[in-house]
């Protein structure tokens, strides 16, 4: 539509529940940062206005406007972990911990300063490593156990066409200890392959 940018609705509540399931799933940094106050990606931004607001206000807000809301069905749908957290769990834990939507907000915005940190990190090991296509896996190996796989991690998001499996990386930590000539399947069109000391994303063998 020509738009350079879009507002989304996403309020203290919706932060406080992306951390908190995030956390359950496990997530590092980048998912306990939630969701970004603004981001830009491909040319768009994207901007949340009422992130540090809860529902409540922004209902109140909106009451005297006159407008049409529209409420998404699925919000209420059990089958969505998000919808089973905001109905069973939520509750209980404002209840226990009334300022549980603020320091969970507190939580991402503290990630979202250390995921930056470490895309900083990251972007310093890999130049200095001359990693580009490929990763030179001897210098690779001489960085210390948790630059080692915050630099695999930025490196595989480079390459890759979808998020980066915990799995994957784990397993590269763990195998690629040596030059050997190692593959690794990504997905169904592509592998990664150790090969005279370089790791590289090739095209799958038919």
């Amino acid at each position: 539509a020509g738009a350079p940018i879009v507002l989304l609705g996403h309020h203290l509540h919706d932060q406080a529940e992306t951390v908190l399931l995030q956390a359950l799933r496990g997530g590092g940094p980048a998912g306990l940062a939630a969701m970004p106050r603004v981001v830009e990606r491909d040319g768009l931004t994207w901007a949340r206005p009422w992130l540090a607001r809860t529902g409540a206000e922004i209902d109140a807000y909106v009451a005297p406007l006159a407008v049409d809301v529209a409420a998404d069905p699925s919000n209420a749908d059990p089958r969505f972990a998000r919808s089973r957290l905001r109905r069973d769990v939520m509750p209980a834990l404002r209840q226990a911990f009334p300022d549980a939507d603020v320091a969970l907000a507190a939580v991402a915005r503290r990630a979202g300063e250390a995921r930056a940190v470490l895309d900083e990190v990251a972007a310093d090991d890999l130049r200095d490593l001359g990693a580009a296509d490929s990763l030179p896996l001897a210098a690779w190996r001489g960085l210390s156990a948790a630059r080692r796989a915050n630099a695999l991690r930025a490196w595989l998001a480079r390459l890759l066409p979808g998020p980066v499996p915990q799995t994957l990386v784990d397993r590269l930590l763990a195998e690629a200890a040596d030059d050997a000539t190692r593959r690794w399947p990504v997905d169904a069109g592509h592998v990664l392959r150790s090969w005279r000391g370089q790791l590289a994303v090739v095209a799958a063998a038919p």
